[in-house]
């Protein structure tokens, strides 16, 4: 057969029948230049650059998926760390409310140190404070406390100064007061007491006085 060229061949229908290459070509022809399959490659070429594509996607694809999955695991982490920090701002929160349950006595010289305890509750996290206080006078006083619960340990410390005048009777203790006041009513019912005898007195004196001049009155 050698160079012949078979002629006039028609389209095979059965899957044993020949192709001519009007059908050969109506399945490979390109209508136009693609971005990966170009018009005048052959069938080969085109299908080895569809597959380097399929390949470079699966590629992509695959580092997509890797990309996919480390964020997902910094996601998990950062929702983990968001979790850890809301637990301990519910501890740090019961520890301030704990802390802001002491509280001092009023002060007397003869117990300068006071001593107070303290509950807090926050969003389900508790803690407990202890506090001590010191005041020398009445315008000065030392305090320091701490809390404790969940890990989460706070501490203060303050000092607090009073200014502005102050009358005799500031540094006095609730018992001092009591005893000055106490005697301050004994001091008012002897003078009390005083007055009342000094009034009969008088009343003795002007009716002498009276009887005398009665009597004067008569010569």
């Amino acid at each position: 057969m050698g160079g012949n060229v078979i002629q006039n061949v028609a389209e095979g229908v059965n899957t044993t029948d020949a192709v001519n290459v009007g059908q050969l070509k109506n399945e490979t022809r390109v209508s136009a230049d693609g971005a990966f399959i170009k018009k005048d490659n052959t069938a080969a070429q085109k299908i080895t650059a569809l597959d380097n594509q399929v390949q470079a996607n699966s590629e992509s694809i695959s580092s997509i998926n890797d990309s996919i999955t480390n964020l997902n695991g910094g996601v998990s982490n950062l929702s983990n760390q968001v979790s850890k920090l809301d637990n301990r701002l519910d501890r740090v929160g019961a520890g301030a409310a704990a802390l802001a349950a002491l509280h001092p006595q009023d002060f007397d010289p003869s117990a300068k140190w006071d001593f107070a305890a303290g509950y807090g509750n926050y969003k389900g996290a508790n803690a407990v404070a202890l506090g001590a206080f010191y005041r020398p006078t009445n315008d000065l006083m030392f305090s320091v406390g701490t809390s404790m619960g969940g890990g989460e340990n706070m501490f203060n410390a303050g000092v607090s100064i009073k200014f502005g005048s102050s009358n005799e009777y500031s540094n006095y203790s609730k018992s001092a007061l009591a005893e000055v006041v106490s005697n301050q009513d004994s001091t008012i019912e002897n003078l009390n007491n005083r007055v009342a005898k000094q009034e009969q007195e008088n009343q003795e004196l002007r009716a002498q006085i009276q009887e005398i001049l009665n009597q004067l009155a008569s010569k």
